[in-house]
């Protein structure tokens, strides 16, 4: 029996913004994951007899876990309150030379903080603008 391949995650990349502002979270991401929703209307019978299918909208969001680097020269925290609402370019890479997950994001901002004595991890969801695309290692699809 053949042994499946699977991706592990890492070292890989994760990077927000323009080529001229392009801002790396490599660093302090611990998580990424792509998510995408699918929401189906009901199909309706019509008086013919025939059934129309229901409106179908997809969706993917991105779920981006950050340890807190609040204060931090270069602060990814910061930076995402800075440019909070901004449309900008979403490219995460899980594993360096495989292919990357490419779209535009809408930037959030992220909770700051935490427990005491501790190294705070906290969550932020980006929705893409459409939906994402895969690219080849390198950029081309």
């Amino acid at each position: 029996m053949p042994t499946p391949k699977v991706t592990q995650v890492g070292p890989g990349e994760l990077t927000l913004g323009d080529t001229g502002s392009l801002k790396s979270f490599a660093l302090t991401c611990v998580g990424c994951k792509i998510v995408p929703s699918v929401n189906k209307a009901d199909p309706r019978t019509v008086l013919s007899g025939d059934v129309i299918p229901g409106a179908r909208t997809e969706s993917a969001q991105a779920e981006v876990k950050l340890l807190d680097d609040f204060g931090q020269d270069e602060s990814n925290t910061e930076w995402l309150w800075a440019n909070r609402g901004q449309q900008v370019p979403f490219r995460y890479t899980p594993k360096n030379g495989l292919k990357s997950i490419v779209g535009t994001i809408t930037v959030e901002p992220i909770d700051i903080a935490g427990d005491v004595g501790t190294n705070p991890e906290q969550t932020v969801t980006f929705d893409f603008v459409g939906m994402p695309t895969f690219e080849a290692a390198g950029g081309g699809a």
